[in-house]
């Protein structure tokens, strides 16, 4: 794919985005950012793998920016174990990953990847939970 190819189908991807993001539930938005996340991820362990420095980067810039979004999404006051428990898992995937970019440790990457993974799995399976239990919803 040529240079002006990817940027036409960057330009859709963006789009795409804004016009999810214009009408998403507060679940919906959380669901992009964690498949945003996992996307950014995987680039990075890609530029990791093939030594390019400047897109790693501009990879883990991003899954950084991703998981300070999810990180200020967090409600404390409505589930403190939770909420305290996924920003530690936010913190420490943060600074896994700015230590892997200073020591070039792609296994950093992984770990996060694996630990976004799961919470990725069972961020997804909520939906359908909330749906089945409409309870859960209101505590």
């Amino acid at each position: 794919m040529n240079h002006s190819s990817r940027r036409g189908v960057a330009s859709y991807q963006d789009v795409n985005i804004t016009t999810k993001v214009s009408y998403a539930t507060s679940l919906e938005l959380t669901e992009l950012l964690f498949k945003g996340l996992c996307d950014s991820l995987a680039k990075t362990e890609g530029h990791f793998a093939r030594n390019e420095r400047e897109e790693r980067g501009m990879a883990i810039d991003r899954c950084l920016k991703i998981l300070g979004g999810l990180q200020s999404s967090l409600s404390f006051g409505k589930g403190n174990d939770l909420a305290k428990n996924l920003s530690d898992i936010y913190d420490y995937s943060s600074r896994r990953l700015l230590k892997a970019n200073a020591d070039n440790d792609i296994n950093a990457v992984i770990e996060v990847k694996g630990l976004i993974g799961e919470l990725n799995s069972a961020w997804a399976l909520l939906p359908e939970i909330l749906k089945e239990n409409p309870i859960a919803k209101a505590s």
